[in-house]
């Protein structure tokens, strides 16, 4: 599954409606954007969850590197 960072509306999710089993685990967004995940196991439902989390939180890992790097500036754009 993939996720495109510049969707067409802000908060819109790409990959809301769609169901993705090729990790094993099934991910489901409903209309709210919440995912809804299932899997077999305690262990790949941890993976799945830790993908869905960095589907949603890359954009704070980035603004946070910028932070570090004392490029936020530059980054948010003044």
């Amino acid at each position: 599954m993939t996720a495109d960072v510049d969707s067409e509306r802000p908060g819109e999710r790409p990959d809301r409606g769609a169901r993705d089993v090729s990790g094993g685990y099934e991910l489901f967004r409903d209309d709210w954007g919440i995912p809804h995940l299932r899997a077999a196991d305690a262990h790949t439902l941890a993976r799945a969850q830790g993908h869905a989390t960095a589907l949603d939180r890359a954009w704070q890992l980035e603004t946070e590197r910028h932070r570090v790097l004392g490029t936020s500036a530059s980054h948010l754009g003044a």
